[in-house]
């Protein structure tokens, strides 16, 4: 029995269009039954992939061996695209970028053998709101969340996904309005 790969949700977006996520659970063989498939003659296990509703293009990019390999590009029900992301060996590598309804950058991520590792962004139309660090899927590192006009808005440290160390919060001016210093997440002077 096949196992189906695919699972679609729809959202509502601002604008009322519909986004269509296109997401994988099964890594032994990643290609769904109703994708229209092409082998490339040059090599062996190597075939390019399309996943659509109708007319409409959710998902295309390549399987090497039946699993997720290269780049993948996902869209919603009105062609725009919503993520581009890299794969190895059917696991993401490399760098994810997800897009808003406008077809503004809306995350910007680094991943190595599907967990998060590097820096991510957050963007609100061009501006970066947030810039924070992963190893292996966890939190670690300097976090900054700013103000849409780039001002910084809270700077603090993770160790193991917890804060560690001293978190500041500042207004829209810059100026520093709070200040408590955390022990592996645990407050310990305010």
């Amino acid at each position: 029995m096949k196992k189906i790969w695919m699972l679609v949700t729809i959202l509502s977006c601002g604008d009322s269009s519909t986004q269509i996520d296109v997401l994988s659970s099964n890594l032994q063989n990643q290609i769904p039954e109703d994708a229209s498939i092409q082998d490339y003659q040059d090599m062996e296990g190597l075939q390019r992939a399309t996943v659509k509703l109708g007319d409409v293009t959710l998902s295309e990019g390549d399987f090497f061996n039946g699993l997720h390999h290269g780049t993948w590009t996902t869209y919603d029900s009105k062609g725009k695209v919503t993520s581009i992301a890299t794969f190895l060996n059917g696991k993401k590598q490399g760098v994810e970028l997800t897009f808003d309804n406008l077809g503004y950058v809306s995350t910007k991520a680094y991943y190595h053998n599907n967990q998060l590792d590097g820096e991510f962004l957050t963007y609100k139309r061009r501006s970066i709101v947030e810039r924070k660090s992963y190893s292996n899927g966890i939190l670690n590192g300097t976090q900054q969340k700013y103000y849409v006009d780039g001002t910084i808005m809270e700077q603090s440290t993770y160790v193991d996904g917890k804060y560690d160390g001293v978190a500041k919060w500042y207004d829209k001016e810059g100026n520093l309005k709070i200040e408590y210093t955390y022990k592996m997440g645990e407050l310990i002077e305010q």
